[in-house]
């Protein structure tokens, strides 16, 4: 059975809206590390672990959309860029775990916090390419 162009299109549209309400679910949160961060205030033990479990529950909804995708048959032209979708997107949440794993019940590790965020900038760039191209491309 060939690949359906509109029941790609959905789930493409369905993707970038689901990482968006995730991402929008999990700023507050990352506001209130960087705020943190650059006033050089520690966050209360109890304010770290909101912000770990908030993170970790972001992962792991990425991590279910990265597997919605890979199930997911794209149409022949868009084989390629759709591939390089699932890679580009599993490195983003590589980027993720990063930043979760830089907070601990005690501090924020700034210098990995910071890494995974410029890390994050990177991947977020190269995954909204591969979105434009994949929409382009239907």
């Amino acid at each position: 059975m060939r690949p359906n162009v509109n029941f790609y299109s959905k789930k493409l549209n369905d993707f970038i809206k689901e990482t968006e309400n995730i991402a929008d679910s999990m700023d507050p949160f990352y506001q209130q590390v960087k705020k943190s961060l650059e006033t050089k205030e520690n966050l209360l033990a109890e304010d770290l672990v909101k912000v770990k479990t908030n993170f970790q529950e972001g992962v792991t909804k990425y991590s279910a959309l990265l597997e919605d995708m890979n199930q997911v048959k794209a149409p022949a032209k868009s084989m390629g860029m759709h591939k390089k979708l699932i890679s580009v997107f599993k490195k983003y949440i590589e980027d993720c775990q990063k930043m979760v794993d830089a907070i601990s019940e005690t501090q924020v590790n700034e210098e990995l916090f910071l890494a995974s965020e410029q890390a994050q900038d990177v991947t977020s760039d190269d995954l909204a390419k591969c979105l434009q191209r994949l929409i382009g491309s239907l």
